[in-house]
């Protein structure tokens, strides 16, 4: 099942029934690149909590802050991922999701992913892109005040998620500027 924008703390008595057995995939994304994405959702327009970056990165930390707890008390049942590992390895990250499942990799899940993630077909919601250019489009889509707004108001979840930030517009446009780092989530 996906569910979007639910916080993970809200997780815990779902991962609390031992009946349900369930695996949990938190998947995180660099906020400048999550509100480059919502420019274009008309589902997001009207809500102030979808609209803002600071709402945004309050749940971005909530949800590293409740990650650390429930690894701790269910280190195998929580997977987290960023969006731009997904995006730039999709082959590896999958296999990796994959393991954490305890499922197998099978021919039409290469076949697929070897389809999807290469060519672009349809609009904004297709499944069919190039996925090694989507993480980073923001660098390029977005304007660099409105960068700077995002990072002003994102800074601890940035920090905490392993996000750097962009100094001006000609390092945020750089090919040498790699907007991610390594990070661990503190438990």
């Amino acid at each position: 099942m996906k569910v979007v924008r639910l916080r993970l703390r809200l997780i815990q008595e779902i991962l609390d029934d031992k009946d349900l057995n369930v695996k949990v995939l938190l998947l995180v994304r660099d906020p400048r690149g999550v509100m480059q994405s919502r420019q274009h959702s008309t589902f997001c327009q009207p809500a102030p909590d979808c609209r803002e970056p600071s709402h945004l990165c309050a749940d971005m930390i909530s949800d590293y802050v409740a990650a650390g707890r429930i690894q701790q008390q269910y280190p195998d049942r929580l997977m987290v991922l960023r969006y731009e590992e997904l995006a730039l390895k999709p082959n590896i990250t999958t296999y990796r999701i994959l393991k954490f499942l305890r499922l197998s990799a099978t021919q039409s899940i290469d076949e697929f992913l070897q389809s999807h993630t290469n060519v672009e077909v349809g609009d904004a919601y297709s499944t069919f892109r190039v996925s090694q250019k989507v993480p980073f489009k923001w660098k390029y889509a977005l304007d660099f005040n409105h960068v700077d707004e995002i990072q002003i108001a994102c800074k601890e979840a940035m920090l905490l998620w392993g996000y750097r930030m962009a100094y001006n517009e000609t390092h945020m446009k750089s090919k040498d500027f790699n907007p991610i780092e390594d990070y661990t989530i503190s438990q």
